[in-house]
């Protein structure tokens, strides 16, 4: 056999390895995410809309409480993410014109109170 041909398949025998390798033991193995994500707040004329998304990358079901306090009025939801899933939460405020607002939120996982993500807008 020639020195080239040695060199294709011993090349053609490593690709397979690494391919063979990314199908049986990928690198990214037990990945964890961020409970909280893609936090925004969206204003119309009407309103403010307070949205986020709650992650749950374990296998069983996480219970969330979100504590909203917009301008001392305080809003208090219960939220049950099922396992491996996402929960997109939603809450609207009618806007006030006239005088600025502050809009705060926080959310507990369940039986806690350190507050797993924090949130704090000035609403104009």
């Amino acid at each position: 056999m020639s020195r080239l041909k040695i060199i294709y398949i011993a090349s053609l025998i490593l690709l397979g390895l690494l391919v063979s390798l990314t199908v049986f033991k990928p690198l990214a193995k037990g990945a964890h995410y961020n409970d909280v994500q893609h936090e925004s707040l969206i204003k119309n004329d009407q309103e403010w809309v307070l949205q986020f998304n709650l992650i749950n990358d374990n296998t069983s079901a996480k219970t969330y409480q979100v504590s909203v306090d917009k301008d001392g009025e305080v809003y208090q939801d219960q939220v049950t993410v099922a396992g491996e899933s996402e929960y997109t939460y939603i809450q609207h405020f009618l806007r006030q014109p006239g005088k600025d607002h502050t809009l705060d939120a926080a959310i507990y996982p369940q039986g806690s109170n350190q507050p797993i993500e924090r949130l704090h807008y000035n609403l104009e």
